[in-house]
């Protein structure tokens, strides 16, 4: 079980809201932006409640606007772009331990295929071997008895 610390995501925001910046509405914007992303919802809450934490150790970021190029001068935009930032980064992550466990799915399901293919390939062949051994007793046998027969013709014949 994850022991989540229980955090005041309002008080932990409350500084970024000087300009009208609120924490509900970074929250929806974090859910649109990953609805139009396809990336879990459970997967946002863990990212808000990461950077939340990171907030709660001490981690401050600027209040006068975004360092990323956006041009949004809001006291807010870099907490929440660091929220986005690892909700993607988190997504990420996901999907590729999605693609790793599918890969390792189909390795195993080709090497077992393989491995089947030449354990079938070993009994047939073993079957196969084991038919040539009966076929080949049963020739000698009826050669046997064929000589056998000739034989008693011969001895027949002789009297």
């Amino acid at each position: 079980m994850i022991d989540i610390p229980k955090l005041d995501y309002g008080a932990l925001f409350e500084p970024y809201t000087k300009d009208g910046n609120h924490l509900e509405n970074a929250i929806r914007w974090l859910h649109k932006e990953a609805t139009l992303k396809g990336i879990r919802i459970e997967l946002v809450e863990v990212a808000i409640n990461s950077v939340m934490q990171e907030v709660s150790n001490g981690k401050e970021f600027s209040k006068d606007g975004c360092s990323c190029g956006c041009e949004s001068n809001k006291a807010g935009t870099a907490f929440v772009h660091a929220m986005h930032a690892r909700m993607i980064a988190m997504d990420k992550d996901f999907q590729l331990d999605i693609v790793k466990a599918i890969q390792n799915h189909h390795n195993s399901s080709i090497k077992a295929y393989v491995t089947g293919q030449k354990d079938y390939k070993r009994a047939e062949a073993k079957k196969a071997k084991t038919e040539a051994k009966a076929t080949n007793k049963r020739l000698k046998t009826e050669e046997k008895e064929r000589k056998g027969k000739i034989k008693r013709i011969r001895k027949l014949a002789k009297r």
